[in-house]
């Protein structure tokens, strides 16, 4: 291998089709144990290598040096062989501090929260620091490893003025659900999100490179908190009030937020476009008992017709989408619930308990029991920026 990716969970990372994109060298995603770790960064067969979730920090004693970066943050994302010399980057940082400035978002002054307690939540507070944050927190269900639980940050730091999600919450295939409810912080100006999933990521690139019209198209005549988003853009512009740069840079970014959460109300570029936000939408809603020939049926298309569609639109076939659905609804169960793996494996639509133990086991690398021992960082899977 040249160049790849170790962690332990990675079915959802597109690094492999990124790397792609930019040259034509073999790239890998490649599944690692912690018992994997010594005897992978002994044998130093590769060139370069991107780390990811839960690793971040684990490689560190394998590493010959690190940058300034590392030694800030404690954590690794990229690794690069110089002449047999392992050396560390985090590459995250450049990156967090990059996708905040695209946003616009300003965190000097600002109280910051940070949802997540692993190595991505130590960059995005060195990043917080880096912006003069006034105050930043960082916040997880346990509470452990110096952060607050989420009842402590509500009845604590309701004005708070941003978050950042560093949690696998959010992330295909369980999109709507969210580490905490932004409703708690009234005087909240922004939110930034590190988690990607295909339905959100599918609808960014048709706005980005594969809508040949530059747009979407949301019917936003019944979401009212987009239309109360609109009026205040326009109040903004008569008035000519103070800060309406960022002000309008901020109601932008949260009226987005809201139209992801109705994507039923979205028309798209083409009709080809179109179907695949219907499929992927089919799948979130149906993901137990759903089929390719019903989705098939549902949208009027030849079955084989839409099985290459979908592949060719998401690197994924149909099977692989719903599996996926229905591993990470058990993922967020295992860490949110104290069901039992067997009430928990019924309930997102396997009662072959065996069956699915395998499959959990071969998807996520290890057993839902020992899944559910892990914490919550564990889960997620935030490639480098």
């Amino acid at each position: 291998m040249e160049y790849g990716l170790i962690g332990q969970r990675l079915a959802y990372s597109s690094s492999k089709e990124i790397h792609a994109l930019f040259a034509d060298y073999d790239y890998q995603n490649v599944v690692l144990t912690r018992e994997d770790l010594p005897g992978f960064f002994a044998s130093r067969d590769f060139k370069g290598i991107n780390v990811t979730a839960p690793y971040k920090k684990d490689v560190l004693p394998f590493l010959d040096e690190v940058d300034d970066l590392v030694e800030r943050t404690g954590v690794v994302n990229t690794v690069i062989n110089r002449n047999g010399r392992l050396i560390g980057y985090n590459t995250d940082y450049p990156g967090m501090i990059s996708l905040i400035k695209r946003c616009g978002i300003t965190l000097t002054g600002k109280k910051v929260l940070i949802a997540g307690s692993g190595g991505a939540s130590l960059t995005a507070k060195a990043v917080a620091d880096f912006f003069g944050a006034r105050e930043v927190w960082r916040v997880s269900r346990t509470g452990k490893e110096g952060c607050l639980t989420y009842g402590q940050a509500a009845a604590q730091h309701e004005d708070a003025d941003i978050w950042i999600n560093t949690t696998p919450c959010g992330s295909y295939p369980v999109p709507g659900y969210a580490p905490f409810d932004i409703e708690l912080y009234p005087y909240l100006i922004g939110v930034i999100d590190c988690v990607y999933n295909p339905l959100r990521s599918f609808i960014v690139r048709c706005i980005c490179g594969d809508n040949p019209t530059g747009y979407l198209h949301f019917r936003a005549t019944d979401i009212k908190p987009v239309q109360n988003l609109v009026e205040n853009l326009l109040w903004n512009l008569i008035e000519d009030a103070p800060n309406r740069r960022s002000i309008d840079q901020m109601t932008m970014g949260l009226m987005f937020v809201h139209l992801m959460n109705h994507t039923e109300m979205l028309s798209v570029g083409s009709k080809e476009q179109e179907t695949m936000v219907r499929v992927l939408r089919y799948i979130e809603e149906n993901y137990l008992s759903g089929s390719l020939a019903q989705v098939a049926s549902m949208l009027h298309y030849d079955q084989a017709w839409l099985s290459r569609e979908i592949k060719r639109r998401t690197k994924k076939n149909f099977t692989q989408l719903m599996q996926e659905k229905r591993l990470s609804q058990a993922a967020w169960l295992l860490q949110n619930t104290d069901e039992n793996v067997s009430d928990i494996a019924i309930a997102v639509g396997y009662e072959n308990i065996s069956y699915f133990h395998r499959l959990f086991a071969a998807h996520f690398g290890v057993s839902p029991r020992a899944f559910r021992k892990q914490p919550e960082a564990a889960g997620a899977n935030k490639d480098t920026f």
